[in-house]
């Protein structure tokens, strides 16, 4: 109300203002007088209407009561709308069944906090089974795309957080950590061209320790960065060569020993993949010998990783299962029991549900 005095409230007008006023009040009245205003119209008091007038430059004419109540309606409008914040923003048009303490709940747009639920969004064509948290995604649950992807695991806000499995419709699975949304951390990457990657994963992709299993048979044991080979690793190829060393960005660089299948070595600084001409072996030898070492114990560090990786991915799958058959029975019954009380009363509304005899009651992992 403050804000509203402020504008009722200016301050003095000109001397020619108040002389204009002075002349269009002593102008003689209309020919006809206007009608009496209704019963119901509040009074105003007749020094704000005038200083009001003043400042919107209005002369005193017929239903300046009228104008002033128009005036008076919009500020108050205007102050409501700054007072009462932005809208809230709805969630997509999605049908959503949940159970809550002591109650049913069916949300089509707004929800707030619930245990269990089920949600089927028809505009991105994917359904969610799993736990909710204020309206979002927010512990173990299960998400299936209508073109085949599936993700079971832990969500945290919204997003994947945790661990997890995502099943992607082109075959490709990644079993592993998850972090706003992205792989990240330990995981396991498998194609279907037969490829496999175990290790580590920073923002979707490879870095750190890893290993890869090419399709063609080769091997890589070692360190990773942005994706690429690089540091020190082991690189195994299928027709039996070894190579031991040093890396950058996917090329053989710095020093390494090339092992070849009949036992022959070549050994020595490696640029861009090709060995450099070979220098004293004496001024090298240690750096070699120091580069096959880090390469082996990184190789090393790679296959435990990807052991233990293995067993956790393999427990946090079973949990997200559990969550979500949970979800999926818990929002059967919840349309069962609305229909049911919906036959015994006419005042409850009519579940939004479709088929709900054809929703299995075991997930099919």
């Amino acid at each position: 109300m403050t804000f509203i005095y402020l504008l009722i409230q200016p301050s003095p007008p000109p001397p020619q203002a108040i002389l204009r006023h002075k002349r269009n009040c002593l102008s003689p009245p209309p020919p006809s007088p206007p009608p009496p205003p209704p019963a119901s119209s509040p009074s105003v008091d007749p020094s704000v209407v005038s200083t009001v007038l003043l400042f919107l430059n209005f002369p005193p004419e017929p239903f300046f009561h009228t104008r002033f109540l128009i005036c008076f309606s919009i500020l108050c409008c205007v102050v409501a709308l700054v007072q009462s914040g932005p809208p809230e923003t709805p969630f997509d048009p999605i049908i959503y069944h949940a159970v809550v303490p002591d109650q049913i709940t069916f949300i089509l747009s707004f929800f707030k906090t619930t245990i269990a639920g089920v949600l089927v969004n028809r505009v991105k064509i994917k359904r969610y089974e799993g736990d909710w948290v204020d309206g979002m995604c927010d512990g173990y649950g299960v998400e299936t795309w209508v073109k085949g992807s599936r993700y079971r695991g832990q969500y945290r806000q919204g997003l994947r957080h945790g661990l997890g499995v995502y099943r992607f419709y082109t075959g490709d699975v990644y079993a592993g950590e998850w972090s706003n949304g992205r792989s990240h951390g330990c995981g396991v990457h498998s194609c279907e061209d037969g490829s496999r990657y175990a290790g580590e994963f920073k923002w979707g992709v490879k870095h750190g320790l890893g290993y890869y299993h090419f399709r063609n048979g080769d091997a890589y044991a070692g360190e990773y960065f942005a994706d690429k080979m690089h540091g020190f690793g082991v690189y195994n190829f299928a027709n039996g060569h070894r190579y031991e060393g040093s890396w950058h960005e996917g090329k053989r660089q710095g020093f390494g020993v090339y092992t070849f299948r009949n036992g022959e070595t070549q050994s020595g600084h490696w640029q861009n993949g090709v060995l450099e001409s070979s220098p004293p072996l004496l001024d090298y030898r240690s750096k070699v010998v120091n580069a096959i070492q880090e390469a082996r114990c990184a190789a090393e560090k790679a296959y435990e990783a990807a052991g233990k990786m293995e067993e956790r991915v393999n427990n946090v799958v079973i949990s997200a299962n559990k969550a979500a058959n949970a979800a999926r029975v818990a929002a059967i019954k919840a349309v069962q029991k609305q229909i049911h009380q919906r036959r015994n009363s006419d005042e409850l509304p009519i579940p939004m549900v479709q088929n709900i005899h054809h929703l299995p009651t075991q997930l099919t992992v």
